[in-house]
């Protein structure tokens, strides 16, 4: 009677909308970009230009772009999660829970496409793994909702002058929203770990495509991801040119060699061209 009396729904739905916004929905990732892409751009430019021994190598590490990782999971998830609370309170509170949710997440795809295209380097999605588990999380959301359908049918079922009066009520009520979430999740991983996999066809047949070609538009193959054939093959069998080492964003360095299986090859960026410093400042000396 306590947690659906008016006063206390209305209480607990304004505390979650708070902490779902914009405390979880959205300030995370409003200031994400400030903390995990400028600033350690900013520090590592300061670093660089003051320390004259950090040259070449080091400092195209200390400079480079970070790599994408599949951490938005975990995130989105969990959002996900706090919304579908949202039913449990007072209808009232589901469209400004799920609209700030629907914002936020729009941020966060914003976010997302701006950092890809200008502050990541690469990323490489070798497997499927974080997809077939971000499939399996979402069966936890989608059993708090169906928890929360058996509260709010039963909360409907009740006398609407006496609070408390459903047909469940109590250890019961509680039983119930329990075991609809569990057997959701047991129904949720049989159907996506069982039942979908019956009706994925098996891949088809292997790709006849030459090596030779594969390798020509493919800069990471075994031999350029193998520091010691790259070594070999430059001081023990003086190939000419030399099988180059795969460092992101010298793919410029690369010669075609089909004698050794070096396919690939591609013309260095243009590389922009500034004005030298004038008087007072560091004089572009480095």
């Amino acid at each position: 009677q306590v947690f659906e009396s008016y006063p206390m729904q209305k209480s607990i739905g304004n505390q979650l909308f708070h902490y779902c916004f914009p405390a979880t929905f959205f300030l995370p990732f409003a200031v994400e970009p400030l903390f995990s892409t400028w600033l350690p751009s900013h520090v590592a430019r300061l670093i660089v230009r003051s320390h004259p021994g950090i040259r070449g190598r080091k400092a195209e590490r200390a400079m480079s772009c970070g790599t994408m990782e599949q951490g938005r999971y975990a995130d989105t998830m969990f959002n996900a999660i706090l919304a579908c609370c949202a039913p449990f309170i007072s209808s009232g509170y589901m469209l400004p829970i799920f609209g700030a949710l629907v914002f936020s997440h729009l941020v966060i795809y914003i976010n997302d496409h701006v950092r890809v295209l200008r502050a990541m380097k690469r990323f490489f999605f070798s497997s499927n793994v974080c997809n077939l588990q971000g499939q399996n999380i979402f069966a936890i959301p989608c059993a708090v909702l169906a928890a929360a359908l058996v509260f709010k049918v039963n909360q409907m079922l009740s006398d609407r002058q006496n609070l408390g009066s459903g047909p469940l009520r109590g250890a019961s009520l509680w039983g119930a929203v329990g075991g609809t979430f569990i057997g959701h999740l047991a129904l949720h991983m049989f159907c996506l770990e069982i039942v979908i996999p019956l009706f994925v066809h098996a891949e088809g047949a292997p790709a006849e495509e030459p090596y030779a070609t594969c390798a020509s538009r493919t800069l990471a193959t075994w031999f350029s991801t193998n520091p010691v054939h790259c070594l070999r093959s430059k001081y023990v069998y003086a190939h000419d040119p030399p099988q180059a080492f795969y460092v992101v964003g010298k793919e410029h360095l690369f010669k075609r060699n089909p004698k050794i299986g070096a396919y690939f090859e591609a013309a260095a960026s243009e590389v922009e061209q500034l004005d030298s410093v004038g008087a007072g400042g560091d004089g572009g000396g480095r």
